[in-house]
């Protein structure tokens, strides 16, 4: 789980980028409701989010509720400006790190409720080992 709100923002500019190559940083701080100039200086961690600034740069992004928490307590731990408010931030961490680690998502489970994902991961340790799906296929005969 990634705990550092800037990662957030450097992954959806990546992913922004890859559906349309001329997608820029200005049109992303346009997006997300922020200037150019900070949003430069915020990923390039010059300067910071504030808590309360991160809940409404939060809402523009497509984050599962749980996603947008991690996000915002982060900006609150790295840049609050005295202990208790970080030591509260903090908490607040470490308790949705508790509770995701006692639950697997669905599709998570659905992943390794098969028994050929194990059997495919421990092909690949195989000295044949081909990575083409129909070889994989054949030797474990599933379709």
């Amino acid at each position: 789980m990634e705990t550092d709100y800037r990662v957030f923002l450097e992954n959806e500019l990546k992913t922004r980028r890859e559906l349309n190559p001329s997608y820029s940083l200005r049109a992303f701080a346009r997006d997300l409701g922020l200037s150019a100039p900070r949003l430069s200086q915020v990923m390039s961690r010059k300067q910071g989010l504030s808590y309360e600034s991160a809940k409404k740069v939060s809402k523009r992004l497509p984050l599962s509720e749980k996603e947008r928490e991690i996000f915002c307590h982060s900006a609150g731990l790295l840049h609050s400006r005295n202990n208790q408010d970080r030591n509260l931030h903090q908490e607040r961490m470490d308790q949705i790190r508790n509770e995701t680690n006692k639950f697997l998502d669905l599709e998570y489970f659905k992943v390794i409720s098969d028994w050929y994902h194990f059997a495919i991961l421990e092909l690949t340790y195989t000295e044949d080992f081909q990575s083409r799906p129909s070889w994989i296929s054949r030797k474990l005969g599933v379709p």
